[in-house]
């Protein structure tokens, strides 16, 4: 897997009481799983960057932690409806509390895995059950064993331009040089 951006809200400060293990219990069903939130580095922005940049500026820090995944972490991958429906199969929701009509219990596969990964925005794709989930994202049920912590980078927010309307928004880059995303890409036991 490629290196995961957390994006910090406004003044936060990252430590590692962020990255808290949910218990299997506590990570619900049906909904949006709890857990800890990331999403892959694109270049010098991520999908919840670029995701918070048009829906919700206000919740754009001016830092972002940037993480390695472990070797042998155990993620599990949703590329495609079928994927969600292969995960529901196997771990059914008993519950009424859902948006569409094959809720997860996301506890039971926090039990099975420490991760779950979605590769698109499937939500916005026919499958009711995965609305909210609303980009590329990963959700990790135990963060410090399938993340290794590499470094804080910056976020930098651009301004906008006197020609710009209600519907422009700046951009937003993580300040990641590219020759250490390079260096990281290549690292042994990825």
């Amino acid at each position: 897997m490629d290196l995961q951006v957390f994006l910090l809200r406004p003044n936060a400060e990252f430590d590692d009481s962020k990255m808290k293990n949910v218990s299997p219990a506590g990570v619900g069903a049906g909904f949006k799983p709890a857990g800890f939130w990331t999403s892959t580095l694109k270049g010098q922005s991520s999908g919840w960057l670029d995701w918070c940049r048009w829906e919700m500026p206000h919740w754009i820090g001016t830092r972002a932690a940037i993480f390695k995944v472990k070797p042998g972490a155990k993620v599990y991958e949703i590329v495609s409806a079928r994927d969600y429906l292969d995960l529901w199969e196997r771990f059914p929701a008993d519950t009424v509390h859902s948006i569409g009509p094959h809720p997860v219990d996301w506890g039971d596969v926090a039990r099975k895995y420490d991760g779950v990964h979605l590769h698109s925005d499937l939500g916005r794709m026919g499958v009711d059950d995965l609305y909210g989930w609303d980009v590329e994202s990963s959700v990790w049920f135990k963060p410090k064993k399938a993340l290794e912590f590499l470094k804080m980078v910056d976020v930098e927010k651009g301004e906008k331009g006197p020609d710009d309307d209600e519907w422009d928004t700046p951009e937003c880059v993580l300040r990641v040089a590219s020759r250490w995303r390079s260096r990281q890409a290549k690292a042994p036991g990825q």
